[in-house]
């Protein structure tokens, strides 16, 4: 007969939080951005965010601290959702150490091309490897179908090419 109910001692809260490197990250996320509002009258967050000036004079942990800085609850939100939602399946098909290395690659490539658009400006937020994510979804599974406020049906190709241009222009 199976057992229906947990092991003792459990925790459903624990268990989520190290069941897979998409909650883990998440939770890294949601814990950095905590630490952003209680310590916003301190340094702590000049001396995470990416600043491509300070980057080459030293301050080289900024190019992973700033993937855990968000400005505010809808840029976390937003990116912590694209990192859920789309994490999870590439997860899932590549495994967790191929999953971390990727997420990391994009991000750092996003601290790369700061020093190209944004160099004497703060750059904060895991939306490179957001996108680094969406672009690999579309790639892996260009024709699943994306529902656009849970209404309009869009392939991720389509989607993902989108972003892309509407980022590229704003």
């Amino acid at each position: 007969m199976m057992n229906y109910y947990r092991e003792q001692g459990s925790n459903p809260v624990f268990d989520w939080f190290t069941r897979n490197a998409v909650n883990k990250i998440i939770a890294a996320n949601v814990i950095m951005f905590l630490l952003q509002i209680f310590l916003q009258r301190t340094p702590f967050t000049y001396y995470l965010a990416l600043r491509p000036y300070l980057l080459i004079r030293g301050f080289v942990w900024q190019a992973v601290t700033y993937m855990f800085l968000h400005a505010d609850l809808l840029h976390i939100g937003l990116n912590m959702f694209v990192i859920w939602m789309f994490g999870r399946q590439l997860e899932y098909v590549w495994g967790s150490n191929r999953f971390v290395k990727y997420y990391f690659v994009c991000g750092l490539g996003g601290a790369v091309f700061s020093f190209i658009f944004s160099y004497n400006n703060p750059v904060i937020g895991a939306s490179a490897a957001a996108y680094g994510l969406l672009l690999a979804y579309a790639v892996l599974f260009p024709h699943n179908q994306i529902f656009i406020w849970g209404l309009f049906p869009v392939r991720a190709r389509t989607l993902v090419i989108a972003l892309i241009v509407i980022e590229l222009f704003s």
